[in-house]
C-alpha cells in the first residue's frame, strides 16, 4: 500500500517495543553479533522473510538514532516503526488488513505487511558462539583459502653456505663432502665468509637486542651489524629473528649446521636409491635456496625436519625449511627431483609428482599443465586458485569443470573474459562459443549492449539475442548508437529504408554534440564491406558532409571522404564534387608553456546563482541522452531533460547515485541508521527494484556495471551488482593497528584506500582489475601538523591530501592545502576563501573540490591537483541562501546540486557555464 501522507518513520526517542533489523545477504553473521548485544532475559528474537523482529519483554525508552535497528511501537497489538493516528490503524484492522502480531514496516516509500510476525521464534543459544569467530584474511580473489595444510619449519635465511666453499663437483666429491661434515670436528667445510664478525657472544648480544627496538632509520645506519631486520616486520618477528642471529653467531650454530648436512645426505641417498614417496617429505624446496643465495638477509635458527603429508600450500603460506648450497649443487638436487618426479609419474602418483613440481622445482604453471594432461582438473583448478596464476588460466579451467558460476565471478572481478576466451580457442575450440555467450549476457546486464552483441557477432545460433542487443544500442544512441548503425546496414538490409531514416536525421542535426556520433558512424561505414546499401547511404550522408565543409563547421579528413565517394560508385556524383578543402586535424588545446614546462590551463571563472527552485535535491548523474537523473531522498528519484522536463520517476529512494560507464544503470543508496538501503534502475527499460540493506560507509560513485567497490569499517569488499541479493565477490580487512576506514579513491588503474588512527595515516594501494595488492604506505604527522588538520582524502598514486582549518589574517580567511607522500610534503598552496564552516573536502580525478558554507551562502572551489607547484583556484561557484551542495565529477563536467532544487553543470575544459537547470 502507499506510504498514506500522515504517516512518519519514528525518529527520536520513543517508548520502544522491539527492533527490526532488515536481513542483509553480506554480513548476517554481523546481524546476528548486533541483536545478541541487546539481549537480556525477557528478549526474544523471532524470523522473518525480511530479517529479523527482537520482541523487548517491556517497552522501555530508547532514542531511534543510537540504535542498530528500525525502531518499533506497539498499537492496538500491531508492530509498527511508523508514527499512525489510531483511526488510521482501526482502519487497517477493520479492513483485515492486518491483525494482532502482524508487522507494518515503511520501507522505500511505501507500507509492507508482514504477517504473523510472532510466529517464527528463534534459539539464539545457536547464535551465541558467533561472536567467537575467527577473522581469515582474504588475499586471494574469491572464496577464502583453506587453512594451510602443510605443517613445515618457518624459516627465513641461513647465515652459512655449507656447500658452497669447498667447488666440489656434485659428481665424485659429493659423498666425502657430505661425510665430512657430518663429522665434529671437521670446521673446514663451513663458510667463513657467512660467519658473524668476531666479537663477544655478549656484543652481540647487545647488537640483537639494539636491533629489536631499534627505528627503521638506526636501522639503516647500522652498517656495521650484517643481519637486518626487514622493513613492515612486527615486534614479535624481530625478536625471533635477533634470536636467531645471536645464535647462529655462538657455537649452537656448529651443532645446527652438522644437523643440516646429516640430513641433506640422508636426503640424497633416499633420492638416489630411496622410495621417491618417501623422499620428497624430506626434500627442501629450492626456491628458498636461489632466494637465500641471491639475498641472505636473516639467519634460520632452527633443524630440518621432513613434512607430515604432501598437500599443496596456498600462496600466502609461511615457506618450508631450507638450507643454502652452492649452485653446482642446486643443480644436482634438481636433477634427482626430476628423477623423483619421473618415478611418481611412471608408477601414476599424479598428484605426489605435481607437488614435486609446485612444491619443490616451484614449477607450477607446468604442474597445471600435467594435471590436466593427466585427467585431474579438479586438482589443477584448486591449485591454481591456490597460487593465484594467471585469472585466464582460472576461468578457463573452472568453465572445463562445468562451474560455470564461478568462471564467471572470477571474469568480473579479473577482467579477464576476452584472454579467457582467446585461450580457450587455442586448445577448447568446441567450448569457446559457449563462454562467449556468457560473457555477452554479462555485459548485456551491465548495459554494455554494443559489447555484447560484438563478442557474439559470429555466431549463429544466437541471430535473436545478438539482434535484441542492437536495437537497444540503437534505442541508446551515443557514440556507440552510430557505430552499430552503420554494422546495421549490413546485418539487416531489408530494415534499409528504417536505417537510412535515421542516418539522414543524424546527419541534417547541426548540433555540435552530434560530432563525435557522426565521425563515428563515418569511420565504422568506410570499414563495412561494399553492398549496395552501403553504397545508398554513402550518398545520402555525402552532401550534407561536403556542405559542412563549405561553411567550416565541421571537418574531415580528404581521405575519408575520397573512400566514401569511391563506396557511391556514381560516376555522376563524383563530377558534380567540388574541389575538396585541405584537412587541418584538430590538435589538442595546448597549455600555455611555464619555463619549458606545460603549465596549468588558463581559464579560471567564478559564477554566482542567485534563484532557486522548489525541491530539495540530494545527488545528481549525468546518464545517457544527455538526460539527468536526479535523487529526491525518500522522495524517490526522477530522470529530466536537458531543460528540466519530468522524463520518468522511480519509486526508490536514494541520498547518493552511483552511476556505470555505460550511463543506462543506477545505483541509489539511502541511509538507514547503520544500514543502507540499496537499489538498482536500468533506465534501458525504465525499471527500478529493491536490491538489498547493506553496512557501508564508503563506496565508489561510479562503476562498470558488473563490479561494484565498497568499504565497510575496516573492510573492503567487491560486490557482484548483477546477483539478487547482493553478492561478494572478493573481501579483505585489514589486521594492522590502524583500522579506521577515511577514504577509497578508484580509477580504471588502482583502487587505494585510506586508513587512520590519530597521527598515523595508511594508504593501501591496489592494482586494477586483478585487485593485486601493490604497496602500503605509512604515514606520520607532527603533533603539530596534526592539530591543525580540517579534513583528510586521498589522491591518485596513494597521495595523502591534507586540508588545514581555516585561518583569518588580516581580515583575509585563507586555507592550506598541502599533499603529502612518504611523510614529505610534495606540494602546498594557500588559498584565500571565503570565511565558514567547511563541509566537504574530496579528490577527484586530477581535481580537489571544497565547500565552505557561511550561512547565507555556500561557496564551491574548484583546484587543480596535477601541474605546476602550486593548486591554482581554477573555479569557484558561489549559491545564495543557506543551503547544502553535493557536487562530482563526471565526463570531463562538474555536477553541482543543491537542496534548493538548483542543478549546475560546468565544463573542465574551458570553465563555462554547460547547464543550469532549476527544479
Amino acid at each position: 500500500m502507499r506510504l498514506a501522507a500522515y504517516q512518519k518513520i519514528l525518529t527520536g526517542v520513543h517508548s520502544t517495543a522491539a527492533l527490526y533489523f532488515p536481513y542483509s545477504g553480506i554480513l548476517n553473521k554481523t546481524l546476528k553479533a548486533r541483536i545478541l548485544q541487546w539481549w537480556d532475559s525477557g528478549f526474544k528474537v523471532y524470523a522473518l522473510d525480511s530479517g529479523y523482529l527482537a520482541v523487548f519483554g517491556e517497552a522501555c525508552l530508547l532514542n531511534s538514532a543510537s540504535l542498530p535497528g528500525y525502531p518499533v511501537i506497539k498499537q492496538k497489538g500491531v508492530y509498527s516503526n511508523v508514527d499512525m493516528p489510531s483511526d488510521a490503524l482501526a482502519k487497517l484492522i477493520n479492513s483485515s488488513t492486518v491483525a494482532e502480531n502482524d508487522l507494518l514496516v515503511a520501507d522505500k516509500g511505501s507500507l509492507r505487511v508482514i504477517k504473523s510476525a510472532l510466529s517464527r521464534p528463534v534459539d539464539l543459544s545457536d547464535w551465541i558462539a558467533l561472536s567467537t569467530f575467527k577473522n581469515i584474511d582474504v588475499t586471494a580473489l574469491g572464496e577464502p583459502p583453506p587453512e594451510p595444510a602443510l605443517a613445515t619449519v618457518s624459516e627465513r635465511k641461513s647465515s652459512s653456505d655449507v656447500f658452497a666453499s669447498q667447488g666440489l663437483a656434485p659428481a665424485s666429491g659429493l659423498n666425502r663432502l657430505l661425510s665430512s661434515l657430518g663429522k665434529r670436528k671437521n670446521k673446514a667445510v663451513i663458510a667463513e665468509k657467512d660467519m658473524l664478525h668476531k666479537t663477544s657472544w655478549f656484543t652481540k648480544l647487545k647488537h640483537s637486542v639494539g636491533k629489536v627496538f631499534s627505528s627503521g632509520d638506526q636501522r639503516k645506519q647500522n652498517t656495521a651489524y650484517r643481519y637486518s631486520a626487514r622493513q613492515g616486520e612486527s615486534f614479535g618477528q624481530k625478536v625471533r629473528g635477533a634470536f636467531g642471529d645471536m645464535m647462529m653467531a655462538s657455537r649452537m650454530s656448529q651443532l645446527i649446521q652438522r644437523q643440516h648436512a646429516r640430513y641433506m645426505r640422508r636426503l640424497i641417498d633416499m633420492l638416489n636409491h630411496g622410495d621417491p614417496l618417501k623422499a620428497i617429505k624430506h626434500a627442501v624446496p629450492l626456491a628458498n635456496m636461489r632466494e637465500m643465495l641471491s639475498d641472505r638477509t636473516r639467519s634460520f635458527f632452527g633443524f630440518l625436519r621432513p613434512f607430515s603429508n604432501l598437500n599443496f600450500r596456498d600462496q600466502s603460506s609461511s615457506s618450508s625449511s631450507s638450507v643454502s648450497i652452492g649452485d653446482e649443487y642446486h643443480s644436482y638436487l634438481e636433477q634427482l627431483y626430476r628423477q623423483s618426479f619421473n618415478k611418481l609419474d611412471q608408477q601414476g602418483r599424479y598428484k605426489e609428482a605435481a607437488y614435486v613440481l609446485v612444491e619443490l622445482l616451484n614449477e607450477v604453471d607446468e604442474a597445471i599443465e600435467y594435471l590436466e594432461a593427466k585427467g585431474q582438473l579438479p586438482l589443477a583448478a584448486e591449485l591454481a586458485d591456490a597460487r593465484e596464476v594467471d585469472p585466464a588460466v582460472r576461468i578457463r579451467l573452472h568453465f572445463l569443470l562445468g562451474q560455470k558460476e564461478r568462471a564467471v565471478e572470477l571474469a568480473k572481478l579479473s577482467g579477464h573474459f576476452p584472454e579467457a576466451i582467446a585461450l580457450l580457442a587455442e586448445k577448447n575450440p568446441q567450448l569457446c562459443d559457449e563462454l562467449k555467450i556468457l560473457s555477452a549476457q554479462v555485459l548485456a546486464k551491465a548495459g554494455r549492449y554494443r559489447d555484447a552483441a560484438l563478442r557474439i557477432w559470429d555466431i549463429e545460433r544466437v541471430e535473436v539475442q545478438k539482434h535484441q542487443w542492437i536495437r537497444s544500442c540503437l534505442a541508446e544512441g551515443g557514440i556507440d548508437g552510430a557505430e552499430m548503425l552503420a554494422r546495421w546496414i549490413n546485418v539487416k538490409p531489408a530494415l534499409m529504408d528504417e536505417i537510412l531514416e535515421s542516418i539522414l536525421a543524424l546527419f541534417q542535426n547541426n548540433d555540435c554534440y552530434y560530432d563525435d556520433e557522426k565521425k563515428a558512424f563515418l569511420k565504422q561505414l568506410l570499414t563495412e564491406k561494399k553492398t549496395p546499401n552501403t553504397s545508398l547511404a554513402a550518398k545520402a550522408i555525402l552532401r550534407g558532409i561536403l556542405c559542412e565543409y563549405s561553411d567550416g563547421s565541421l571537418a574531415y579528413p580528404r581521405e575519408a571522404i575520397r573512400q566514401l565517394i569511391r563506396m557511391t560508385d556514381d560516376q555522376a556524383l563524383v563530377v558534380d564534387i567540388p574541389r575538396i578543402p585541405e584537412f587541418v586535424a584538430n590538435s589538442e588545446k595546448q597549455l600555455p608553456q611555464t619555463d619549458g614546462k606545460p603549465g596549468i590551463a588558463s581559464w579560471q571563472y567564478e559564477h554566482q546563482f542567485d534563484l532557486s527552485g522548489t525541491i530539495a535535491i540530494t545527488d545528481c548523474v549525468c546518464i545517457f541522452n544527455r538526460q539527468l537523473l536526479i535523487g529526491l531522498g525518500e522522495q524517490g528519484v526522477r530522470c529530466i531533460d536537458e531543460s528540466g522536463k519530468t522524463v520518468a520517476e522511480y519509486n526508490v529512494p536514494a541520498d547518493r547515485l552511483v552511476v556505470a560507464d555505460s550511463g543506462n544503470r543506477v545505483v541509489a543508496i539511502a541511509r538507514r541508521h547503520a544500514y543502507c538501503s540499496v537499489s538498482q534502475i536500468n533506465m534501458s527499460d525504465k525499471s527500478s527494484c529493491y536490491w538489498d540493506d547493506i553496512p557501508l560507509d564508503n563506496w565508489e560513485p561510479t562503476y562498470n556495471g558488473e563490479i561494484w567497490y565498497v568499504a565497510h569499517d575496516d573492510q573492503l569488499a567487491v560486490v557482484d551488482t548483477q546477483c539478487q541479493p547482493s553478492q561478494l565477490l572478493w573481501q579483505t580487512q585489514v589486521v594492522d593497528q590502524i583500522n579506521c576506514l577515511s577514504a577509497i579513491y578508484c580509477n580504471s588503474n588502482e583502487y587505494s584506500v585510506l586508513y587512520q588512527q590519530g597521527r598515523h595515516f595508511q594508504i593501501h594501494r591496489y592494482l586494477l582489475p586483478q585487485l593485486e595488492f601493490h604497496e602500503k604506505l605509512k604515514l606520520k604527522l607532527s603533533q603539530a601538523e596534526y592539530n591543525k588538520i580540517q579534513s583528510v582524502s586521498i589522491a591518485s598514486l596513494g597521495r595523502l591530501l591534507v586540508l588545514d582549518k581555516l585561518v583569518t589574517i588580516d581580515g583575509k580567511t585563507t586555507v592550506k592545502l598541502s599533499v603529502y607522500q612518504s611523510e614529505e610534503e610534495v606540494k602546498t598552496n594557500h588559498l584565500e576563501v571565503e570565511s565558514g564552516e567547511v563541509e566537504r573536502f574530496t579528490c577527484m580525478q586530477d581535481w580537489v573540490a571544497l565547500s565552505i558554507n557561511s550561512g547565507d551562502k555556500t561557496c564551491v572551489y574548484l583546484l587543480e591537483l596535477d601541474g605546476t607547484s602550486q593548486f591554482d583556484c581554477k573555479l569557484k561557484l558561489v549559491f545564495q541562501g543557506a543551503c547544502r551542495v553535493h557536487f562530482r565529477l563526471q565526463n570531463k563536467n562538474l555536477i553541482c546540486c543543491d537542496d534548493r532544487g538548483r542543478i549546475i553543470v560546468i565544463s573542465l575544459d574551458d570553465g563555462s557555464l554547460i547547464n543550469e537547470i532549476y527544479v
